[in-house]
């Protein structure tokens, strides 16, 4: 009975715990913000803080942060954190207005970019399904954490 409860407090018992789709979801959440810290990383280690020399200052700034802004997403979504929802929301809001901002004479006077499975379409694909699955994922985490989601009582 013990070993029960330790297990339902776990990771894996808290997952099990969720609908299928928020299961696939949180992968999902994993999946991209793992990778796009290793995308990140990556380009630091090989350009240094030269790595985003072709993009404006503030946008530049911000793709280095990114080694930090990704694994903290990854992380409060892997403890599956009401705030790691709202806060992987803010950071691929941001993202991809950064991406589209940096990259829209290229997009203007190469519309085939887009086309790629890398760069810009992926990147806002992503934020479209983080901003729409954003509240009922807050929502079942929230349930998750005994506190319901916008300040509702926990059901």
């Amino acid at each position: 009975m013990l070993r029960e409860a330790l297990r339902k407090e776990s990771w894996y018992g808290r997952m099990r715990r969720l609908p299928q789709w928020s299961r696939w979801a949180v992968a999902l959440y994993l999946f991209a913000f793992g990778q796009a810290f290793f995308v990140h990383l990556y380009a630091l280690l090989d350009g240094g803080f030269h790595a985003y020399a072709w993009a404006p200052p503030a946008v530049r700034t911000y793709f280095t942060l990114l080694v930090v802004l990704d694994p903290l997403a990854f992380f409060l979504v892997w403890r599956l954190r009401p705030v790691g929802v709202v806060y992987s929301c803010v950071v691929m809001a941001l993202d991809a207005f950064a991406n589209w901002y940096a990259n829209w004479d290229f997009v203007m006077h190469n519309p085939w970019t887009l086309a790629q499975p890398v760069g810009l379409t992926p990147i806002t694909l992503f934020t479209v399904f983080v901003l729409a699955s954003a509240v009922p994922l807050r929502r079942e985490f929230g349930r998750l954490s005994g506190a319901g989601a916008a300040g509702s009582p926990p059901s």
